[in-house]
Parts: structure tokens; sequence; C-alpha cells
């Protein structure tokens, strides 16, 4: 118990969900306005700050980090949660590989995807996280250099001679070794405060550990029978039970655990598609007669375990690195039953991708507390950074537009809803077409896609206009959520009480003027639909034909409807109309565009599983999605020739091919003959890049660094990000082998929820500045339209 409670007093405000935590904002992060106001303020980055002082570390990676996934996954867990950590600062990474290999890892990682708002890069020898108008610097070093650290800490293992060489010349108060194997001396959170060297293992049995020593200091002497842990791994879709057997008496009885006899951790291997957290059981006895309530008590007050935060959750809820908590308890399928003066229990629970982390920060901050009773621990405070979403927007118009989203709990719904927040330029004062608020709640806070937010979210009811309303709130400010789906019901919506001017039509069934006719029956003055139009609405992708907009305008024609197209149109436009203006530079033509993107599922397939044909004409996309390279069409090849008249003949398909989301479009550029002798990949580039640097900013951007992939592209804000490995010049040739002509090929990344919704809100943003602005010209339609300004995100940095 005395462990215990000296773990609390250490690593307190650590644990985040469990503790009350100090936020820390950058100047540029306070929020801009009050809750009350009219938009969504931006959400606040929690920082854990519970020392008066920060631990130094140098960190030693072992050769672990070259070969195994697992210490991968801790190296990466670890530095993620630490740029929120105001506690532990990384003085200097002594490793083998190279600060870009390094920066590439953190970047992005196959389990806990990308890094969402943050650019990692190499300058020189130093690891550089670039968040919102903050950096962290850290430099690397393969072999040893002058360093004076309170803490030397190593991750892995490695030869005694090698690790000795690469540290030499630093000099530190106290160490920590985190291994990966369970042979070694180990000791568990709680207990290193004292120790000038102690050693832990980085495992899901020490988490398993941790939660038998917990219940022993709470109810005395425990008997675990068996666990067993169901762990996505193996590189394929299979379930493989008892893929492991791992016996952990002799591990439990070094770390002071009272067992019975023999205990046995059971592994199964289960898809290695899914993501978040490995799930566990222990079959234990407790003596007497425990409660459900003594039970749960024991997780709501121990620092390090926790209850979940759902009555039902699932592995990717936990895929969120301001949750380093080593266990949290699954309460609803936990069981308990009592025998004969004892309890015999199920423990269910999950073990997160971050629990690692949590091990080595619970043991670092006590090692700075006890630093700081000696007297030993600098004032001086470490920087944190902070990720570039759910940031301030610029604000481009002059009063925020009230807006209802209609589809809110869908993909681009819930995008939009996500991108508003910290937006002054949007009123969000109802969603429609949402099951339920707690729908629209769960999808905001657990959304595999999108990943964590920082947003405070309530749900609640009140009357209005004589019928009790649910609502929602976000930060503070209130959005009513109706459910009208049928014609009638849509008119009757308050949108006019409300004052709602447009309706952001993101459910995708209504993709045509008439069919929004109930909507501006029940008030609104105007229509955004995102996806391609099925009439003659006029489709805007703003960079390429924005001008269009402005035409009418000035012919006092100003539609009451637009549509932004497909998230594929938004892609490929910027790189085709940049690849036309090049060509047409060099006095060339471009006779012919062919276009095939490789696309993530969407909800118009089936996904893990085949499902009854819906439409004959399109039955390949009920195929199994999952399981499947599905070519199907592609609207973007009709709706292309719409918006840039330059395209003399288009044609194109889509491979969907199973990835959740991030998607890519290869154009290939046929032209009439040759380009001019001379002209190389590097000059096409090199336009691009211009051209992503002027008319394109924050809508084309050139990736020259080293290739990104579709988990990569995941929250980028530019929609058209051309792979410059990829740009060639290719030769054609006639029936005889001549070379006759040339052609251009290419291939550009985008995330098509994300990136896509950025080109919609822009869009509407056009629509109401056209309105507001008489005479206004379409550079600057372009320029003042542009919301994200400097804070935008993309891999590739800007």
């Amino acid at each position: 118990m005395k462990v215990l409670k000296r773990f609390l007093l250490s690593a307190v405000l650590v644990w985040t969900l469990n503790f009350p935590i100090i936020l820390s904002y950058h100047p540029c992060c306070r929020r801009v306005q009050e809750p009350s106001l009219s938009f969504i303020p931006h959400s606040q980055t929690r920082v854990v700050d519970s020392l008066d002082g920060v631990v130094n570390i140098g960190l030693v990676l072992g050769t672990e980090i070259n070969e195994n996934p697992e210490a991968r996954t801790a190296f990466v867990a670890f530095m993620r949660s630490l740029s929120f950590n105001a506690d532990i600062e990384v003085e200097g990474i002594f490793s083998s590989k190279s600060a870009s290999e390094l920066a590439q890892i953190l970047q992005s990682h196959p389990k806990l995807g990308p890094w969402r708002g943050m650019n990692v890069i190499a300058e020189d020898n130093e690891i550089v996280i670039k968040g919102l108008d903050s950096e962290i610097r850290i430099p690397v070093y393969s072999q040893g250099t002058d360093m004076n650290v309170d803490l030397l800490v190593t991750l892995g293992q490695g030869s005694s001679e090698t690790l000795d060489e690469i540290c030499k010349g630093v000099s530190a108060r106290r160490s920590l070794v985190f291994n990966f194997e369970l042979n070694s001396p180990t000791s568990l959170p709680g207990e290193v405060g004292e120790s000038s060297e102690a050693n832990l293992v980085l495992s899901a049995s020490t988490s398993l550990a941790y939660v038998l020593k917990s219940l022993q200091a709470e109810f005395g002497q425990i008997s675990p029978s068996r666990m067993t842990m169901e762990v996505p791994q193996g590189g394929d879709l299979e379930i493989r039970p008892n893929a492991s057997n791992i016996d952990l008496t002799e591990f439990l009885k070094s770390l002071g655990i009272q067992v019975s006899g023999p205990v046995e951790l059971s592994v199964t291997e289960v898809s290695d598609a899914i993501l978040g957290a490995n799930y566990a059981e222990i079959i234990m006895t407790l003596p007497g007669e425990v409660t459900e309530e003594q039970l749960q008590d024991v997780f709501r007050t121990t620092p390090g375990i926790e209850l979940a935060p759902e009555k039902r959750t699932t592995s990717a809820m936990f895929l969120n690195p301001y949750d380093t908590s080593l266990f949290v308890l699954d309460s609803t399928n936990t069981q308990i039953s009592h025998q004969d003066g004892y309890t015999r229990v199920t423990l269910r629970g999950w073990i997160g991708p971050y629990a690692q982390a949590g091990i080595m920060i619970s043991a670092i901050t006590e090692v700075g507390q006890r630093l700081a009773e000696l007297g030993q621990l600098t004032t001086q405070k470490t920087s944190v950074v902070y990720p570039r979403v759910e940031h301030p927007k610029v604000q481009v118009v002059e009063n925020p537009i009230k807006v209802v989203i209609n589809g809110a709990a869908g993909r681009i719904g819930l995008n939009a809803l996500r991108s508003m927040i910290g937006d002054p330029n949007f009123e969000v004062v109802a969603v429609n077409g949402v099951r339920s608020a707690e729908a629209l709640r769960q999808g905001l806070l657990y959304d595999e896609i999108l990943g964590p937010t920082n947003a405070e979210i309530t749900i609640g009811k009140e009357e209005f206009e004589g019928q009790e309303v649910e609502y929602i709130t976000i930060n503070g400010h209130k959005i009513y959520v109706f459910n009208a789906r049928d014609e009638e019901s849509i008119q009757k919506l308050p949108l006019r009480t409300l004052g709602v001017e447009y309706v952001l039509e993101t459910s995708g069934h209504y993709t045509t003027r008439a069919k929004l006719q109930p909507f501006f029956n029940a008030g609104v003055r105007y229509a955004a639909i995102s996806a391609p139009a099925k009439d003659d609405t006029l489709q805007i992708v703003p960079g390429v034909n924005h001008g269009d907009l402005v035409a009418l305008a000035q012919r006092g024609e100003s539609p009451d409807t637009i549509s932004a197209g497909s998230c594929t149109t938004n892609n490929a436009a910027p790189a085709i109309k940049a690849i036309l203006e090049f060509v047409d530079n060099l006095g060339g033509n471009v006779r012919e565009v062919e276009l095939t993107t490789i696309h993530a599922l969407t909800n118009t397939q089936a996904h893990s599983l085949p499902r009854q044909v819906r439409n004959p004409k399109k039955a390949e996309r009920d195929r199994a999605g999952s399981l499947n390279i599905v070519p199907t069409s592609t609207g973007a090849a009709k709706v292309l020739p719409e918006i840039i008249k330059e395209i003399d003949r288009m044609h194109g398909i889509a491979l969907r091919v199973g990835n959740p989301n991030g998607s890519a479009s290869r154009v290939v550029f046929y032209l009439d003959g040759k380009l001019p002798e001379g002209t190389t990949s590097e000059d096409i580039i090199g336009y691009l890049q211009q051209m992503s640097s002027g008319d394109l900013r924050n809508i084309l951007a050139v990736n020259t660094g080293t290739p990104l992939s579709s988990s990569a592209i995941n929250g980028a804000d530019i929609t058209s990000i051309v792979e410059a490995s990829t740009v060639k010049i290719v030769p054609i040739y006639d029936g005889e082998g001549n070379h006759v002509s040339d052609a251009i090929e290419l291939v550009t990344w985008y995330d098509n929820e994300w990136g896509y919704t950025q080109q919609y809100l822009r869009a509407v943003l056009m629509h109401r500045l056209v309105q507001e602005r008489p005479g206004i010209t379409s550079d600057d339609l372009l320029q003042i339209s542009d919301r994200l300004g400097p804070y935008v995100y993309s891999p590739v940095p800007q």
C-alpha cells in the first residue's frame, strides 16, 4: 500500500483522465472568444505539469529499435506523449539511426497512425517537431558527447560495449532501463523513486501485474489463475488462438505479487488491421465478498489504471496520446460471483498502445519528484508543442455564417463539424439527419479516422417552440440536433426562427436544387452540396474555377446553390490546371487526360463483408470492400471537363482498394506532340512548386522528400499533394516504333475526407464573399477565402 501511495504523490497529474490537469497555452492558442459567442471556440491543449521543474533526460535507443516493432511503438508513443508534457525534456537521443530515420518513424506509425497536426523533420543532426507556432528540437548522436542530465533513460537492449561507447561523456544523476524481456530484474511504476538505477519491462505483462498489485494492496491476498489477451498482429486478417503462452509465475513473484500456483498468459492473435488497444482478461479470486462498486473504486482511485469512459467500448477508442493509462477496466463485461466466503472475478479491460509510454512517463516523473525533494531539479520548464488541428482559423467573412449541417454524423458532415472548431467564419446553429445527440457525441469523440479530440462535449435537452429538442455543446457552443428525413418534416424545421442562412448538405442524398427545396421552404437562403451535383448547379473547385462564381456575380446571377464536386475532383483539378498551364507555356497542347484514382473505402460500398446487391449497375460496390480491388466509375471524369474547359477529352476509373482513408490519383496527360528538347521532369516539378507557393497556395503541394503513404496523408488540409518521385515524361510511339509524342504522368495524394472538407468549406466562403464584396476579383477571392492561412497542416512541411 505504501508503494501505491508514494506513486500517487509522484504521478499525480500524469494520468490526465483520473486527476485534474494544469492547462497551459501558447499565446496564439488561447481561446479567442468566450464560449457564449457565436462560433465554436477552439479546443484547449491539455498539458501535463505536475513538477516544480523539469527532468532533463538523455534517451538511449538500443538495437531493438531496428528490428522490434514493439520497441518502435514504445519510442513513438513516448515521444508523442511528451509533446504536451512540461515535466520531461529530452536533451538528446543516442542512436545508431540518423535524425532523418527517427523523424520518419515519429511522423507516421503503422499502429499509431500519422501524427496529425505535427510535422517531424530532420535538420542536420536534429529532430525538429513542429506544431502550431511552436517546435521542439532534439539533437541525435551516434557516439558519445559531453552532456549533463538528470536521468539517463535506455530504451531496449544492446551490447554493453556499444551502449558504453554511445553514452561516453554523458553524466547523469540516475538511470532507468526499459526492456522488453520478462527475464530481467524489474520494478513497477511507484517503486523507482528511491533508486539510483531501476529496470522496468515495457510489456502488457507489466500492465497486468500493476493491476494485480493494486488489487492486492486494497484487498490483501489475491489468487490469479490465468490470463488471456487478444492482440492485433501477424500482418494478416487471421485469428490464431493460443499463438503464444507466457508463464508469468516468476515474473509476478519477483514483483511481490502473491500467487497460489502457476499463472499463464495466453495470447490470441487477431486481425492486424485492428487499431488501438489489446483486450485482456484476468481470472482471479479475491478474499471475502468484494462488490462491483469496491472493485471499480480501485480503478477510480489508483493512478495509472481507470474505468472505461463509456459503457460500451472498442479498441480504437483508446488510440489517444493523452491517455497513457496502463489498464482501462471494461466494467460492463467484468463478471463477479460470490462463493463460500470469497469472490471470483473475471476481470476484463484494455491495454492501450500508449500504455508503454505511461510506464516510462510515470517512472521518470517519480525520479523527478525525488530529485525535487532533494533540491536537484531544475526550475526551467520545457517546451510543449500544439498540433495544427482544432486551432483558430483566419476570419475571412464579416460575420459568422449561420449554418445547419445536414448529415452531420456522416463522414463529410463529421469532418466539417470538427473542422469548424475554432473557426470564426461559421456559426453552427443546428445539425439534421442525426439519430440523436448521443450518436453525434460518440462520433465526435471516438472516430478511428479523425483521431482523438480535445473538445469538451456535452449533450442535453430543452424546450424549443413547444417541443423537447436535443442539443450538443462543443467547447460551450450549443448546437440543436434534429432528425428530419422526409420532405414534410424538413419543411417544419425551425430554421427560419434560428436564423439559419446556409444548409451544408453533406448526406449525399440531396444532390439537386429541386431536392433541396424543403430546406429553402424551412427558411434557409443558400445551399452547398458536398458531392457532384446531378443537375446544372454550379460546381466550384477553389483555385481552379472559382472565377465562374465571380463572373456570375458580376452579371447579377449569383446562384443560391453551389456544389463543391467530389473529393477526387478537388484532388486532380489543381494538378491538372498546373500541368495544362505548364504545357501551354511551352507552346504545346494536351489532347487527352486519363485519370485513375486509387481510392479508400467509402460508405457507398460494402466493407468487410459482402452484401445484397443494391444496384445491379454497380454490383461491384457490394462485394467485400476490404478484401477486393474494386474497379468502378468516378464522377470526377465527367465533372473535370466541365470545370476545366481546356480539357478536350478525358476518361477515368476508380480503384477502391480497401484502406479506410487516404487516396491517390494517377493522372496521365497525352500531348499532341513532343515536349521541347531538354525539358525534364525537374522542370515540371519546379513549375508545380511555383504554383503551390503562388496561386494554389494551401491547395497544391509537392513532396520532394521521403515518399508518402495513405496513412501519412491522414489529416492533411491540402487536397492535392503531388509526389515528386512519380513525375515522369513518358515517350509515346506510333505503330512503327517511332517516338511521335510525349505524355506527362504524376501521382497526387489526398485525404478524401478531411482535405476535401477544407475545399468544400472554402467554396462556401467564396459564395458568401462575392455577396459581401461586390466587384471582388477572382484573384482577390482566392486570397481572401483562405481560412487556413499559416495554420495549414500538410505532411509536407510548407
